[in-house]
């Protein structure tokens, strides 16, 4: 793979782009080198085998509808260690200690990234618009709703990013995914260190120590607005059937009770006035590309609580015109 052309070294591109003005900076260099739409046409679906349900097909669907022409490649439960034995043998012992097989399907996406590049989202993702725009970057990042950040990381504002794995893409072989891999092999296996938005948030935050500055845009790793891959219905937090949700309503009015006093932003001050009401922290007029499901009311892969999960079942070969499973890519 051709690496792409440095970056400026005046320009002082930090590794991780959250911001409007670093994003528009990165963009300007990759349209003057031509650099143009590096991350490949594939999305990586991970699940336990062909037959999805009707609730998913219809997620599914509204992939085909915008993304005809990509490849989707289905990843199934039997076909996760095979690719890791063959691929990444040095974290095979990794892989296999990991005590859930949530945290499984965590470290297997990374993989798959650095290895073939394209996108991974969770199969309750349904696509708004196209995303070709986003495949002019290295790497892409989504976070969390900014609620949640704030709950998690303090209540900070600007709002920290906090990572979600739920929604990823990047070239092959990307300099940010090769630290991910790096940091595998030496973490302890715990659900939090290799799995989850706070695996990934560690992650990210790592790599901005150790390489604080962009050389190349492969090195570069973009993180959108929250809204646009991880919006609540009407920019509320009650627009959520999560059972969590109410718990995490009154943890975020205790947070804003910590605050009562002192200095703060004016943000945060009319975001703790109604927390249900994420006008003040988060723009409702960043355009939407992909919406992560907030109907469910269990586990998609402990199986527990939502019926409709399992209603219906669609063999998602049939969905696509162009899909594969995941060992065709590397047995090929």
């Amino acid at each position: 793979m051709m690496r792409p052309a440095a970056i400026d070294s005046h320009r002082s591109l930090p590794s991780v782009c959250s911001v409007e003005t670093c994003r528009a900076d990165y963009v300007r260099h990759l349209r003057q080198v031509g650099d143009a739409f590096p991350i490949p046409k594939i999305r990586h679906i991970l699940w336990k085998s062909k037959l999805v349900s009707g609730y998913f097909a219809e997620q599914l669907l509204s992939w085909k509808r915008i993304h005809p022409d990509w490849t989707y490649v289905l990843w199934r439960d039997e076909d996760l260690e095979p690719f890791v034995a063959t691929q990444f043998p040095g974290l095979l012992g990794k892989y296999k200690s990991l005590q859930h097989h949530i945290m499984r399907v965590d470290m297997i996406r990374y993989m798959l990234l650095f290895k073939f590049g394209g996108v991974y989202a969770d199969l309750d993702y349904t696509l708004v618009r196209s995303i070709d725009q986003f495949r002019r970057f290295h790497a892409v990042v989504t976070r969390e709703p900014d609620p949640h950040s704030l709950q998690f990381l303090g209540m900070h504002w600007p709002v920290k990013p906090l990572a979600s794995p739920a929604f990823l893409m990047s070239t092959p072989g990307h300099a940010f995914l090769h630290s991910v891999m790096q940091q595998l092999e030496s973490r302890a296996p715990t659900q939090f260190s290799v799995a989850g938005p706070f695996g990934l948030t560690e992650f990210l935050e790592r790599y901005q120590r150790i390489f604080p500055v962009a050389n190349h845009p492969l090195e570069t790793v973009y993180i959108p607005p929250a809204h646009s891959f991880y919006p609540y219905g009407d920019n509320r937090l009650s627009s959520s059937r999560i059972p969590y949700t109410q718990e995490r309503l009154r943890a975020l009015k205790e947070a804003c009770q910590l605050l009562v006093g002192k200095s703060v932003s004016k943000n945060l001050t009319q975001y703790c006035s109604n927390v249900d009401n994420l006008d003040p922290i988060t723009d409702r007029n960043q355009p939407v590309y992909a919406v992560h499901d907030l109907k469910k009311t269990g586990s998609i892969w402990y199986g527990a609580g939502t019926k409709f999960y399992n209603d219906n079942l669609t063999d998602c070969s049939k969905i696509f015109q162009r899909f594969v499973l995941g060992p065709e890519l590397y047995k090929s």
